[in-house]
């Protein structure tokens, strides 16, 4: 049997199982990983997984549905990456798992779905591509004459459209100039994280040649996590940097509060920002969002005790909620009370899939703390 993750001996072999992985204790008895404290299991922390890779590598255990469960259970937040004591490249050996056994069809059923929606329709919801901009009333932008693209993805398209609006809204408010194209479909960080990486390169290729093609030279977007498959995973899938620079609408809309300060609303309001895991520990983006906030008259920014790169993931990542949305709610529900225990009248996010897993979590827990897009905030005092 071909086995992918042979080509990741040398970071297999040099874990040395110390449990960096496991806990922030240098910030206080917290978790960092998801999967660990939702299902309570050392094999489905990231030390666990190493250890199942050893044994895959040497020959001792094959491939089966439990090893999915727990590979599959995984968010890839990062938060075990940025803590090891090796600097090792575990999510690589981790997605590297997920292609084998994507390869030997132990893909989860509700991950199989999404795929085949985007193959279908082009989106993860099962929803038709002629629905993609009904949230738009004015139309005027979509396939207009700019250089700047705006990015929707499939979730603030079909799923929270209120952060598509804010967004659109924020940026026109703002004299900011940007198109939309109708030829817009997933990014295709599903595949990804199915482990089909194949299609996810497919999807690479023809987006940035229709964009090319489009001349496009700037993209941006409200979803974190398309803009990491366009900043990171398409650079890596198709082995060249793309033609076009690519932000995420917090980095744009960073400092053009403050010099339109005149015309902009007091808000008194105390939030705390969650850092979603695609823009911070993998993107490294970190402080435009704050000062997004910080530039809002009257609005005071608290922080939760795990912030920045020792942020607590949502839940949500890798479409973990898809399949999984136990684990998914258990963690949203346990990120939100450490957002209630900042002081915060509201969480503020900059990502559609960390939206809306609190928002379940907020129904489920019954916190009365709002659940805003930056965007949304944004759009309240202009």
């Amino acid at each position: 049997m071909e086995n992918k993750l042979i080509d990741k001996k040398v970071d297999i072999y040099a874990c040395l199982r110390c449990a960096f992985c496991y806990d922030f204790s240098k910030i206080g008895q917290y978790r960092m990983c998801p999967a660990f404290a939702g299902k309570d299991y050392e094999s489905y922390t990231a030390r666990g997984k190493m250890n199942l890779a050893r044994a895959l590598v040497d020959g001792v255990i094959d491939y089966d549905a439990d090893i999915a469960k727990r590979v599959f259970a995984c968010t890839e937040c990062g938060a075990c990456e940025v803590n090891c004591l090796k600097y090792l490249n575990l999510l690589d050996v981790f997605r590297t798992m997920k292609t084998d056994l994507a390869r030997l069809g132990f893909v989860p059923e509700g991950l199989k779905q999404a795929d085949q929606s985007i193959i279908e329709h082009g989106n993860i919801y099962d929803k038709p591509q002629s629905e993609r901009f009904n949230w738009l009333k004015d139309k005027s932008r979509l396939d207009a004459e700019s250089d700047t693209l705006l990015y929707i993805g499939c979730t603030p398209a079909y799923l929270r459209r209120q952060i598509a609006r804010s967004t659109v809204t924020a940026l026109e408010k703002l004299n900011i100039d940007f198109t939309l194209t109708s030829k817009e479909t997933c990014c295709g960080h599903p595949f990804l994280a199915a482990g089909e990486v194949d299609k996810a390169r497919q999807t690479a290729e023809r987006t940035v040649a229709e964009f090319e093609q489009m001349g496009v030279k700037k993209i941006i977007f409200d979803c974190s996590g398309c803009l990491k498959m366009f900043q990171k995973d398409y650079p890596e899938l198709l082995g060249k940097d793309l033609p076009f620079e690519v932000k995420h609408v917090s980095q744009v809309l960073s400092g053009h509060l403050k010099r339109d300060s005149a015309s902009i609303k007091k808000l008194s309001m105390k939030v705390t920002y969650h850092d979603p895991c695609t823009l911070g520990r993998h993107l490294g983006i970190y402080e435009e969002p704050r000062q997004v906030i910080n530039d809002i008259p009257g609005v005071e920014l608290v922080e939760m005790d795990r912030n920045r790169k020792d942020s607590y993931c949502c839940g949500a990542g890798c479409l973990v909620k898809m399949h999984d949305n136990d684990l998914a709610l258990k963690t949203g529900v346990e990120r939100l009370q450490e957002a209630e225990n900042s002081g915060a009248e509201a969480v503020v996010s900059a990502c559609p899939a960390c939206q809306t897993n609190m928002l379940e979590a907020a129904r489920k827990s019954g916190t009365k703390l709002k659940i805003l897009d930056i965007t949304e905030l944004v759009c309240q005092v202009l």
